[in-house]
This record gives C-alpha cells, structure tokens and sequence, in this order.
C-alpha cells in the first residue's frame, strides 16, 4: 500500500475516526514524510478494520521521525524499517525463559513506561493454562468479567490477573509472573505459546486504559434476579424466591467453565438451575396464582409451568410463553450435562435446545449454548420485573 499522506499518530488502540478497536498489523506500507520516501516493512502499524485505515503507533512514528531527520542529512530519497533489532530484546524479569514479543510491549499503547522497563509486557498461554487452577483445591478462578480474571492461592499468598483474547488465548503480565515460584513458572512455560500481538480484553481495558469492567454475564444474571425479587416483594409482598442462605452460597461458588466438555459444565449448570428454577417459592407462587385458575388445574401443575401461569395471570403477559423460554431451556441444559441418557435422547434434547436458542440444529457445543441461553435468562428476568412495576 503507497500513501502520500502520513497515517495519523495514535497513541491509543481506539480508531480516532470510528472509536473502533484497531489491530496490531505487520504489514508493508510506503509513505512519504517531508519529502523522503519511507518504506516500512514488518514495522508494527495500527489498523482499523472498519475503516481500512492505517495509523502509526508511538514508538513507529518516533523512529520513523529519526530516520527521516537522518535521511534529510545524508540527503538520501528514501528509507527502510524493519523491527530486526527489536526482535532480540529481552527483559530481565523471572527465572524461566518465556515467549513473548517485545514488539508488543514497545508498541502496544499503554505498555511501555520509564520504570520496570518490561513489566507489562504481555505473554500469551494456551487456554489449558487455567486447568491446574480449576481443579486444584488450593486455588480458585475468580472472574471479574467474561475476559478478565484472576487466579488465587491464599495458602501461598498469591494473585495473579489474567484476560482472555478473541481466540482464546489467556494473557498475563511478565512482571507478574517473575513474582511467583520457579516452579510455577515453569508450569506456566509449559503452556506458553507465540504472541498473536492481540490483547483485546477487558484485562487490558481495565489494567492499561483504567475503565471498569463490564459485569460478567452470570453477574448479570444474577442482577436481574435481584431486582425481579426485590421488586415482588415491593409490589405484591411476595417472596419470589427462598432458601436465601443456600442459595446465596451457591451463588458465591459458581465458576463459569473454563473448559467446555461436559464434567466442567455440569457444576456451574447444576448451579444455575438451583439460583434460577429450583430457589422459585412454589408455596407463594401457588397461593398468588389460586384465584386465577381452577383448582383441580393447579393441583397438575408446579415449577416453572406454575411461574409461567404466574406470569400469564398475574402478570397479564401474552407472552409468558416466550418470556419462560429460556428457563425451560435452563432446565433442559441440566439434564443433558448431569443426567444419564441415551446417545440418541442425547442428540435430541441438544438439538431441540439448540432450536430454542436460535443456533445451528447440528451445534455440539456446550459453550454456544451457554453464551446463548445466559442473556435470554437475564432478559426474561428484566421483562418480569417490568411487568411486575407497571
């Protein structure tokens, strides 16, 4: 690509056209600077999808700035870049020798700074990384968001954040990880892999840009719930839900899945069914729905067919049906990953799960479903809670 025009030098990985996320690029771009032709190759650029635009990042733009100054002297027409010396720079962080890019700390914005030179210099693992502290109980997972986390052990005073990228790769701090044992390193090193030079997460929002986090989506969920229950008992005085100590333990617990086969699955569904379907006070459901229904028809029905009679005529929604999809699909998902069944049950139920969702019939995996069935849960919850204050 040949421009006349210099890109625009931007110091942030936000478009300053569309306010769109820009991607670190290594590709070939020809420009003309004060007259002197600049040739970069493999230098690290700015670019926005959405655009199609290329902007230079700080570091690019002050070397760039050298060489031009330095070609005006010798009175030479044109340059060349190339990161090459850059690429064999190392930080004097940790015990175990990591992969990692210090391409993406120099020219990442946010990452380079005068002190602890290298500190925040991302390094990127395998998702399976997460594994060992799932499973052990020394440690816990706890995530802030749906991309950015920490991993903690109280017994051996340590935490350490982490994000999560578009692909899927986990990515922590050089510096962080030069804090903990040599034996914890050397397990981290034997999940790390080649930088992809993306840090798009909320981890990197939050730790480099200072913004907050938005809730993970069970944090939402969970939102929703409390504020459908809060607002019950304000407008008609009933508890909506009980067993609060249990439940609020069980709340507490929950670890969405790292992994996506079926033993990780199970307990956060297990989980979610509790807080959502099983915690319903069927006892005040009943006696709410009583005046509205024959009695020898209420006697039939309980669970989530009583709350969705419930929101039928109590609620007065016409469409309680749809509003109680996604909380049959809740229930669904349970008995597919706890229960025993059929191979061809098995097939069944996924597919009709899918269907409901919206996804592809043919889907198989546990992670779409559950990235699917989630926000419909938290919006069902919300158009309750509305109805509920009109």
């Amino acid at each position: 690509m040949s421009t006349d025009s210099q890109p625009n030098n931007v110091m942030t990985h936000w478009c300053p056209k569309c306010r769109g996320w820009m991607d670190i690029r290594f590709d070939s771009l020809s420009l003309t600077v004060d007259g002197v032709v600049v040739q970069l190759k493999g230098m690290p650029l700015m670019h926005c999808p959405k655009c199609v635009e290329y902007h230079l990042p700080g570091k690019t733009k002050q070397i760039m700035d050298y060489f031009v100054q330095d070609a005006h002297k010798r009175e030479m027409p044109c340059v060349e870049l190339t990161p090459k010396g850059v690429l064999r720079k190392r930080y004097p962080f940790g015990q175990v020798e990591f992969l990692y890019s210090p391409l993406d700390h120099d020219f990442i914005p946010g990452l380079a700074r005068p002190w602890d030179d290298g500190f925040l210099t991302p390094v990127f693992f395998r998702s399976s990384v997460l594994n060992k502290y799932s499973q052990q109980p020394d440690y816990r997972l706890e995530l802030f968001s749906d991309t950015y986390g920490s991993i903690i052990n109280q017994a051996d005073d340590i935490r350490i954040e982490f994000g999560i990228n578009r692909s899927g790769k986990v990515i922590m701090w050089l510096g962080d990880i030069a804090g903990l044992s040599q034996n914890e390193q050397h397990y981290l090193r034997s999940e790390n892999v080649e930088s992809d030079h993306d840090v798009y997460s909320e981890f990197y929002r939050a730790q480099i840009e200072c913004e907050f986090s938005d809730p993970s989506l069970e944090q939402r969920v969970f939102r929703a719930r409390f504020d459908l229950e809060q607002t019950c008992q304000s407008k008609t005085g009933m508890e909506l839900y009980h067993l609060k100590g249990e439940i609020g333990r069980t709340i507490e617990q929950l670890r969405r899945p790292v992994f996506w086969e079926e033993r990780h699955v199970a307990p956060a569904i297990e989980s979610l069914n509790r807080i959502i379907v099983e915690s319903l006070d069927v006892g005040h459901l009943r006696k709410e729905v009583e005046p509205h229904v024959a009695k020898e028809q209420l006697q039939k029905i309980r669970g989530l067919k009583l709350l969705e009679l419930w929101v039928e005529r109590c609620l007065g929604s016409p469409d309680a049906k749809t509003i109680m999809l996604p909380f049959f699909v809740l229930y669904d998902f349970r008995v597919l990953s706890c229960h025993l069944c059929s191979d061809e049950s098995r097939v069944e139920l996924l597919q009709s799960i899918n269907e409901r969702l919206g996804l592809e019939k043919s889907n198989d995996k546990f992670d779409a479903v559950y990235f699917a069935l989630l926000p419909k849960i938290e919006n069902s919850l919300t158009i309750m809670c509305q109805l509920l204050a009109r």
